[in-house]
């Protein structure tokens, strides 16, 4: 299993700049279909089904929990219009 998490809010004093992370915060937010950045416990929720059983028949994936923002331009899907 692979699980790719991409953009993560993050309130550990580990994480990276928090000034850094706030100016960017509007950017990553629009990145996304979802517009946020994804928090802990969205990422959580896809580890917690992963070790439950309702997750036996799973082997070899990966998930990207990202909020959308691979899908590229966030805006139409947001808005629900069709960009088939």
């Amino acid at each position: 299993m692979c699980i790719t998490p991409l953009p993560l809010m993050s309130t550990s004093p580990r994480s990276s700049n928090t000034k850094l992370r706030k100016e960017q915060e509007g950017q990553l937010n629009s990145a996304t279909a979802l517009g946020r950045i994804g928090e802990p416990d969205d990422i959580g929720s896809v580890i917690a089904f992963l070790v439950s059983d309702a997750a036996s028949w799973v082997t070899g994936e990966t998930f990207v929990i990202d909020g959308g923002q691979r899908l590229g331009d966030a805006g139409p899907f947001r808005k629900g219009v069709n960009v088939a």
